[in-house]
């Protein structure tokens, strides 16, 4: 008898251990101990790439081929026909102004966008009560022109331990993720007030990510962090350092201009579009190169 529950004790502790394990491997990628965003998948998710798969828990874009088709353009995978306006068909809060897709006969599409700012900042609100607000939209870059103001305090969002006021939008600490706080915002970032940071990286660099440069983002440390939008691309040139991975076997690679380059591989080079600075970059999430400077 003893020996007989001896070896159901025994059972049922390894049965509670894989339970247990399996258990906190669910809730280390569901609650967010994994953090996807910074793998630059945000990235591929704004020009429309669809995921092909996952890889450690996270979405993969392995598949994803990028390409202005001749005689029209595309945005975040929507079309948009010669002549017509982006925001005429995709709706989010970039910041791209009267941007149009342009075609001659023949060629590839490519956005022409006017220069432009909201001309609007929180100073009109100098001297009002401290119950108003301007009030922005998850579909627009601008908010309303005129301030909102009521007889009572504007709600707030907590979100961790930010705190955001009515009307504005915002974006979790280390989340690729825009939100917009209302007075019904239940703290949910899947829900109806929140959805993926846009890019509009599209419009000044479709020819970049056609030629299968690489991503650049600022980054304020080595730390992890979330990677939502590049602000350049890094091409192909003479002052590459390329430091192949011949020990790893894999079949995932990252394109770079022409060149191959197996998960792993890394690159050493510089940018001089914000002050001349050491950039690196490495193959972690292809189809492209992920590239970082610091700030």
């Amino acid at each position: 008898m003893k020996m007989h529950q001896l070896t159901l004790t025994t059972f049922k502790m390894k049965q509670f251990g894989v339970i247990y394990l399996l258990s906190a491997l669910y809730l280390n990628v569901v609650f967010g101990e994994k953090n996807c965003d910074d793998l630059g998948l945000n990235f591929y998710r704004s020009i429309g790439c669809k995921e092909s798969g996952k890889e450690n828990g996270c979405p993969s874009y392995d598949g994803c081929q990028y390409s202005q088709p001749i005689g029209h353009c595309t945005y975040q995978g929507q079309k948009i026909d010669k002549g017509q306006a982006v925001k005429d068909v995709v709706k989010d809060s970039s910041c791209s102004f009267g941007c149009i897709c342009t075609a001659a006969d023949g060629e590839k599409g490519s956005f022409l966008c006017a220069q432009g700012h909201c001309g609007i900042d929180e100073s009109i609100l100098f001297g009002k009560s401290p119950n108003c607000f301007l009030r922005y939209s998850l579909d627009q870059c601008c908010p309303n022109s005129e301030p909102e103001c009521a007889e009572e305090s504007p709600a707030t969002c907590k979100v961790g331990n930010e705190e955001f006021k009515e009307g504005k939008l915002f974006s979790p600490k280390d989340k690729c993720i825009t939100c917009l706080c209302t007075k019904d915002f239940d703290g949910k970032l899947d829900g109806p007030n929140c959805q993926p940071t846009p890019c509009d990286v599209e419009v000044r660099h479709s020819q970049d990510i056609e030629k299968n440069c690489a991503p650049l983002y600022f980054i304020n440390s080595k730390k992890s962090e979330a990677l939502c939008c590049p602000v350049t691309f890094v091409c192909p040139s003479k002052i590459d350092v390329i430091k192949e991975n011949d020990t790893k076997s894999t079949d995932r690679v990252c394109k770079y201009g022409l060149k191959t380059l197996k998960l792993g591989s890394t690159i050493e080079t510089e940018n001089d579009s914000y002050g001349k600075r050491k950039v690196h970059c490495e193959c972690v999430s292809p189809p492209l190169m992920t590239c970082t400077m610091s700030y």
